[in-house]
């Protein structure tokens, strides 16, 4: 995706942008060519792959990027390989040039070029870019002495802001132009600007707070190195700041995050027995100080909720207690309900290995919704789940064992996507689509609308997202996810209920198995003793008042015994309940799974059905079949013939019997077989067939 070309005094980094990016000033561009310049920008930058923020002046040891960005009209052939060509001039005097060749493949196209202030020396000077040998764009601008202070041009960098229209570059941007006020040591512009937004509430399309990308234009900066002069400057410059303003929030957060940055930096991102001992005392000292920052200023700071969200970071590195996050994140949502930023760094730190818990995270996310569903119904749900996808090693597993459920993250991502129709939400949403098995929905946001795109996450590669394409859009199920993942999503869901849910499931497991032996032991008496069938009684000795009685019918003696059947029944309901709510790993397999279980629930379900409701009752002049199909009565007079079902003469095997008109009734199996039910057949006045 990036290519370098790298020349003595200039590197040149090509990044291809999706999706519709406004344009500025539009320079006129090569007589006749097919390609239009969209941005040209000469400024400041952390990278190559960062957005510079315009500027006309420079000190002699800053690097200065020339983005370009062009696209070109339909079949005019510009894709293709076109040569670059970038010159330098002094006033009166070409300085340098240099170039390459370069494969234009989709639209829009973007890249850097950047040159070291000393290369050009002190003055007035100008840089183009041609494409294929005509002028495409250039700036004018000047470098002084590096103890001259340099001024950031905030309202060329807000126009900046207002064309671009994707979502990474212009986070990327915000960041860039909040970090060269810094360095420049502009506190005032940056104490305005924090200002604005945190009145306005501004945010991008996507729907991210502007004023936390201004806060953290100083993520990942120096920490490759923690002795850099920078650092020293820029303590000495928030400190300065807070001084002078110790009301500010944006000074407080400032001064505390830099030393949290600094902290940071002498840490490294190993585990934490990597890190030297001296480093780790650096570490801790500067994070020491950073909280003392924080707690000193509280009073005015906490206006801004970043506060908020900067404290439970600092108090999850220092190892506070999941009471301790949990109490301030609840705090900052009394403050504002819907600043995001509290929600990640409350899930952070509440993680296990900060000291947290699963279950901890499944309270905080209930909480979150509650204090902000007012305003912006279930999308926090949608936000911390994404948060908690794109930063997982299993994203699966991990939004199962959090507790995450179909309904309403379907629900959440939904009204995301209506109040915030961004292609990186939409993107977001498509991922946890993707890994959830949810293809109705990836259906209905559609292909993506340009094949070249920005990840949302580590895991979100062109691999990843072509097999996701191809699953939903053309029926292609991926491979099998390996049987040690699988069982641990399946783990996980199940886990993700909590431990509190399962323990009220034991409870009711057991009280309905208690209730159901009770029920057993009342409905269906034990088997008697052998009933030896009488023979040679005579029909005048019947004794009617022994009637009537009820026997228990085995409608289906290959099922098996009542308890297991009740069992089965309860479980498979269960089971196919919970298929159908689960965020799943292989669409078939759950389908299947799912037919099997309702299937087994329908079937025990009439096994449980037959066996409660068929009874045979005797009384003294007929006797009634009750099943689930029905009932069918015979008088004593009516019957013909009858006999036992098995050759042994047993009771409890059944009976057959043939009616007055010749039809045959089949008593089957029954239960509780003793002397009255023998004799009330034995003494029948018609007479006995053999079994």
């Amino acid at each position: 995706m990036r290519r370098a070309f790298i020349f003595p005094l200039f590197a040149l980094l090509v990044t291809v942008m999706s999706g519709p990016v406004g344009a500025s000033a539009v320079a006129e561009e090569g007589r006749g060519s097919p390609i239009h310049l969209t941005i040209g920008t000469l400024g400041q930058a952390a990278g190559l792959d960062q957005f510079p923020l315009p500027s006309t002046t420079f000190r002699l040891n800053d690097r200065l990027y020339f983005f370009t960005q062009v696209t070109w009209d339909p079949g005019r052939g510009a894709p293709g390989v076109h040569h670059l060509l970038y010159k330098w001039f002094t006033p009166g005097a070409p300085l340098f040039s240099f170039g390459g060749d370069k494969e234009f493949k989709s639209a829009p196209m973007s890249w850097s070029a950047y040159m070291v202030g000393t290369h050009v020396g002190l003055g007035h000077h100008r840089a183009e870019v041609w494409i294929d040998d005509q002028l495409l764009d250039s700036h004018e601008f000047d470098i002084v002495p590096d103890t001259t202070a340099v001024t950031t041009n905030g309202e060329v960098a807000h126009k900046v802001f207002e064309s671009v229209h994707q979502e990474v570059p212009l986070r990327d941007a915000i960041k860039g132009y909040a970090r060269a006020l810094l360095l420049n040591g502009d506190t005032n512009t940056f104490e305005r600007e924090t200002a604005l937004l945190r009145s306005s509430g501004e945010r991008t399309a996507a729907g991210a707070w502007k004023i936390y990308y201004f806060y953290h234009s100083l993520d990942d900066f120096g920490r490759a190195d923690p002795t850099n002069p920078q650092w020293a400057t820029l303590e000495s410059t928030t400190a300065r700041w807070l001084a002078a303003t110790p009301d500010s929030p944006a000074a407080a957060i400032m001064a505390a995050n830099v030393l949290l940055e600094h902290g940071w930096a002498y840490r490294g991102d190993g585990f934490a027995d990597s890190v030297p001992v001296g480093s780790g005392t650096s570490y801790r000292a500067l994070l020491e100080r950073a909280a003392r920052v924080l707690d000193e200023h509280r009073v005015a700071a906490a206006a801004d909720p970043e506060w908020y969200a900067l404290r439970i970071d600092v108090a999850k590195q220092q190892g506070a207690s999941a009471a301790r996050i949990l109490d301030l994140a609840e705090q900052g949502l009394q403050k504002n309900p819907y600043y995001y930023p509290i929600h990640y760094k409350a899930i952070e730190a509440l993680e296990p290995k900060w000291g947290g818990s699963e279950e901890r995270i499944r309270s905080y996310v209930r909480m979150a919704v509650e204090r902000s569903r007012s305003g912006e119904g279930m999308q926090a749900y949608g936000r911390i789940y994404v948060y908690i996808a794109r930063n997982a090693q299993s994203p699966l597993v991990d939004l199962n064992l959090l507790g995450a459920k179909r309904e309403p993250l379907e629900q959440s991502l939904r009204e995301i996507d209506t109040a915030y129709p961004d292609e990186f939400n939409r993107d977001n949403a498509r991922g946890i689509y993707c890994f959830a098995g949810f293809k109705e929905d990836f259906l209905a946001l559609g292909r993506r609308p340009n094949p070249d795109y920005y990840p949302v996450a580590w895991w979100d590669t062109p691999e990843w997202r072509q097999q996701c394409d191809d699953w939903i859009f053309l029926g292609k199920e991926p491979e099998s996810a390996p049987l040690s993942y699988r069982i641990s999503a399946w783990t996980s869901f199940l886990a993700g209920f909590g431990a509190g849910t399962w323990r009220a499931v034991s409870l009711v497991a057991l009280a309905a198995i208690l209730v159901l032996e009770w029920l057993q032991r009342q409905l269906i008496p034990s088997s008697p003793s052998a009933v030896t069938p009488a023979t040679g009684l005579e029909p005048q000795s019947f004794d009617a008042s022994r009637y009537p009685r009820t026997y228990l019918l085995v409608t289906a003696p290959w099922a098996p015994p009542l308890r297991i059947t009740v069992r089965i029944l309860v479980v498979s309901i269960a089971v196919a309940w919970m298929l159908g709510t689960i965020l799943r790993v292989n669409g078939t397999q759950v389908l299947v799974g799912f037919i099997v279980c309702v299937g087994l629930a329908v079937g025990s379900a009439w096994i449980v059905c037959a066996r409660l409701m068929s009874r045979l009752v005797l009384r003294s002049d007929s006797l009634e079949l009750v099943g689930p199909g029905g009932r069918r009565h015979l008088g004593r007079g009516e019957i013909s013939t009858w006999g036992y079902r098995s050759s042994s003469a047993s009771p409890g095997a059944g009976f057959r019997i043939t009616s007055q008109t010749g039809k045959v009734l089949e008593i089957p199996p029954l239960l509780g077989a003793d002397e009255s039910l023998v004799q009330w057949f034995e003494r029948l006045p018609s007479g006995r067939a053999p079994a």
